[in-house]
């Protein structure tokens, strides 16, 4: 519970006719009890905004209203500043109820009504949604004129969910809490209906995916920190927690429940472990009221999970999720950039994968286009290889949230009577060289896939040591800056053996002028500070950043004179053309310019070739 008290300044009252104001004001008054679930240290943040209706004494909140839907907004040190001065009404004897709550909805309730529709937001990880997903209710009753402050206590009508992990066998804490596991819950309600005159919910409606507030911190041999608010509501096996950890999805049911009440908060212990199965085991649940406790029963999850949450791929480890059925890749889901006349758009989409092991781009289902607010998700996309380009015919969908597969990888949107049991891994390329593996991240962009990170190895494909020099010219070599644990390569060093992971290749500049005639400017493919390259009389301005493609190209600089130079304001990038030779002029970015540069690929003496970064194509 929340205690209140704050004072009016100017307050608005509604005022029928037989009921006149006096000349004694009301004033309020704030108080903090204990830690609840509002946002900062239990009190109103300033800015937050609460309304207030008061009633003679007797009358409900559907009848004859004296206040009706006062904005309060919180000022410094608690103060709650309302929108104009208000009085009690005329003569001693009219006493009024108080009914308060936050957060503040512009529309009163209806005449003749006691309903407020009450919703929690799905993005409980931003700290104003998260605030605004907590409802409160103060009541005060009969309550005559005086110059007392009235004192408001507030309750958490809403239920509060934690969660916490506990690493399994051979999990090490310090790693999990640096994976930052990341958890939705699926199948919670969101919206319902709130009666103020009796208290209680109804029309519980609009199951969602809720993204969880809180990061994780370490408490003894726990995760803890984690958590999220919900309309009080039965757990009937419609709901689960999905958690993607270190690129892979696993899922746990949570146990039944025959609803969970306001005010209280529940705690869902997990006991996690990496494994091949898709599912949490040993899951523990314990609940715990504000002020009392209990339990709820254990329950192990062995059950298979057949939907795909969007909400839960966080796209970290890779722009590029399989979908894995009976351990084999049915279909692929990609975060990519869609780019033509009359569309730009990241989006999520999937694709069919075939036997053999090859993406089907010719049969791909848009399930969200992220920066469309339009309702034409759940389309067809068909790429034409040759052009590099797609056509989409448009769904009537708004975006998607939840996915199913049949045997052929095609995407449902419905859950079908016997659904497909899958795993869902992020898609990355495994580097297995001299007995080390080096993962990297993949981005698809128009019918590409590329590494999303720079290569960084100091060994030959088949496992032989690259020299590592600090000079150029003294044959093939890689650079390495390790405050940046960043490799450049000089071209000796890629003619002299294979230097590009297996099923990869080095790209050609006809793959470079491919992605470029895609994306459309430099600006799509780069990331992170840029500066301008060279000195000039007038002002250069740095050209756009927006990485809108997601290719994360960032100022690395050039291998030159012995250490890393120009960082911040150049990338050069090696080709190698199918004959194995470099081509005189190769692909550079800068700074300044939204449009790439040929520039040479040998020194300035023609006599060896450059220190540059490496970007990866799958062959």
């Amino acid at each position: 519970m929340l205690f209140l008290s704050f004072s009016l300044n100017s307050c608005f009252n509604h005022i029928d006719e037989g009921i006149e104001e006096g000349d004694v004001p009301i004033t309020f008054s704030v108080k903090v009890k204990k830690a609840t679930t509002k946002v900062t240290n239990n009190t109103f943040d300033k800015g937050d905004k609460s309304g207030l209706y008061a009633m003679l004494s007797g009358e409900p909140v559907s009848g004859q209203r004296y206040i009706d839907n006062l904005l309060l907004t919180s000022g410094d040190d608690n103060t709650l500043i309302p929108e104009r001065i208000v009085f009690y009404p005329e003569g001693y004897d009219a006493a009024l109820d108080f009914i308060s709550y936050y957060p503040y909805q512009e529309k009163s309730i209806a005449d003749d009504s006691s309903i407020l529709p009450v919703s929690v937001q799905t993005n409980q990880s931003v700290a104003k949604d998260y605030s605004q997903s907590d409802f409160l209710v103060a009541e005060k009753k009969n309550v005559e004129s005086s110059t007392r402050s009235v004192e408001l206590e507030y309750y958490h009508k809403l239920s509060k969910i934690k969660i916490t992990l506990v690493p399994g066998k051979d999990v090490d804490i310090n790693d999990m809490l640096k994976d930052d596991p990341r958890i939705i819950a699926t199948g919670f309600c969101t919206q319902a209906n709130y009666d103020l005159a009796t208290g209680s919910f109804s029309g519980i409606t609009q199951p969602a995916d809720i993204i969880l507030s809180g990061e994780w911190k370490k408490t003894e041999n726990k995760l803890t920190g984690k958590e999220f608010i919900i309309i009080p509501q039965p757990i009937n096996g419609d709901q689960t927690l999905q958690m993607e950890w270190n690129g892979r999805i696993y899922s746990c049911l949570i146990p039944s429940l025959e609803t969970t009440t306001s005010n209280t908060q529940y705690e869902i212990e997990i006991t996690a472990m990496e494994n091949s199965s898709s599912q949490l085991n040993g899951v523990v649940a314990t609940i715990q009221e504000w002020g009392t406790g209990g339990k709820i029963e254990t329950t192990d999850n062995d059950e298979q999970y057949a939907a795909i949450h969007l909400s839960v791929l966080s796209f970290d480890e890779s722009n590029v999720y399989r979908v894995y059925s009976n351990g084999k890749a049915i279909a692929e889901i990609c975060k990519e950039y869609l780019k033509k006349d009359g569309m730009d758009s990241q989006a999520i989409v999937t694709y069919p994968v075939g036997k053999d092991q090859n993406t089907n781009m010719s049969a791909g289902t848009v399930l969200q286009l992220l920066d469309s607010k339009e309702n034409i998700n759940g389309g067809t996309i068909q790429w034409e290889e040759a052009t590099n380009s797609f056509t989409y015919t448009n769904g009537n969908s708004p975006h998607i949230d939840k996915v199913y597969f049949d045997s052929t990888g095609k995407a449902l949107m419905e859950k079908p009577e016997e659904p497909l049991n899958i795993t869902l891994v992020a898609y990355t390329l495994r580097d297995t060289r001299a007995g080390k593996i080096q993962e990297y991240p993949m981005v698809k962009i128009g019918t590409q896939y590329w590494m999303k990170r720079n290569l960084r190895t100091p060994y030959y494909q088949d496992g032989t040591n690259i020299a590592r020099k600090t000079q150029l010219g003294e044959g093939p070599a890689y650079f390495y800056v390790e405050s940046a644990d960043l490799y450049f390569y000089n071209g000796e060093a890629i003619l002299e053996k294979e230097l590009a992971p297996s099923g990869w290749k080095i790209p050609s500049n006809e793959d470079w002028k491919k992605l470029m005639e895609y994306v459309g400017s430099a600006s799509a493919l780069k990331t992170g500070k840029w500066e301008v390259l060279i000195d000039q009389e007038e002002e250069t301005e740095v050209a756009p950043v927006n990485n809108r493609s997601m290719l994360s190209l960032y100022g690395a600089g050039i291998w030159n004179n012995g250490k890393q130079t120009s960082p911040y304001k150049v990338i050069g990038l090696w080709s190698l053309e199918s004959n194995n030779t470099i081509p005189e002029k190769i692909y550079f970015f800068t700074g300044e310019s939204d449009e790439p540069t040929l520039e040479n690929s040998k020194s300035s003496s023609g006599d060896y070739y450059k220190g540059l970064i490496i970007r990866c194509l799958k062959d």
